[in-house]
């Protein structure tokens, strides 16, 4: 069994095209990694929802939630069939770790961590200030 087939059995689910993951506002206590398919992410504005992104294969999402117990800032909407782990805060604790059996490093994993957040807060910021 291959590692991504390893994760997926261990954390993933399939989520068919329309799901809709959260609403922004709603608690929540997980992350996601997308393996395969697509997500796209909307926030409230004025009167109706902008689209701040939309994510594929090896792009993640949710993590400010799972870190900060914040409520979810977005809505997240599968528009592709994907297979997606869905990480909770213990399993997100052992990936940093670097405790599973995966090809995940830490030190990669926690970079890329670092530079997605940033972008979503710089994305909400400037479409929320226009």
């Amino acid at each position: 069994m291959s590692k991504d087939d390893q994760l997926f059995w261990k954390f993933g689910r399939d989520f068919p095209k329309g799901t809709l993951l959260f609403h922004e506002g709603d608690p929540g206590r997980e992350m996601f990694i997308i393996q395969k398919g697509k997500v796209q992410i909307r926030k409230k504005v004025g009167s109706g929802e902008k689209v701040l992104a939309e994510l594929g294969d090896g792009e993640f999402f949710g993590e400010m939630a799972l870190l900060e117990g914040l409520n979810r800032s977005a809505t997240v909407e599968v528009i592709e069939n994907s297979k997606i782990l869905v990480i909770n805060p213990e399993t997100f604790e052992t990936l940093l770790k670097g405790n599973l059996e995966t090809d995940v490093h830490p030190g990669i994993f926690h970079k890329y961590l670092v530079s997605y957040r940033f972008y979503i807060f710089f994305v909400n910021y400037v479409v929320t200030n226009k």
